[in-house]
């Protein structure tokens, strides 16, 4: 589902111009039987955490990673802006 859900997000970001990414989508639904409505579930917790910047207990801020992927060589991944998923994004039908 994770894997699912982080496939979902790169069709649907656009800043990474996915030529077809409602192909895209239906393709990845079909193959992996999972709805809509559960990938965008999880592809908005995920979106959430890329943003966050972790504290340990001891208040001490965990960057390294998010400073690491800033970095053109890794695409400044961390810098980008995540798309905002609302909840049952175009119409999506819910698991019933």
């Amino acid at each position: 589902m994770v894997a699912a859900a982080a496939a979902y997000l790169a069709f649907t970001n656009p800043s990474l111009n996915h030529p077809n990414p409602s192909k895209a989508v239906t393709l990845l639904t079909n193959f992996t039987t999972y709805s809509l409505t559960s990938l965008n579930n999880v592809a908005k917790l995920i979106s959430k955490k890329v943003s966050e910047e972790p504290v340990t207990a001891s208040r001490r801020q965990l960057i390294a990673v998010k400073k690491k992927f800033a970095n053109e060589k890794y695409g400044a991944i961390s810098e980008e802006e995540h798309p905002v998923l609302k909840d049952n994004e175009e119409g999506e039908e819910s698991d019933s």
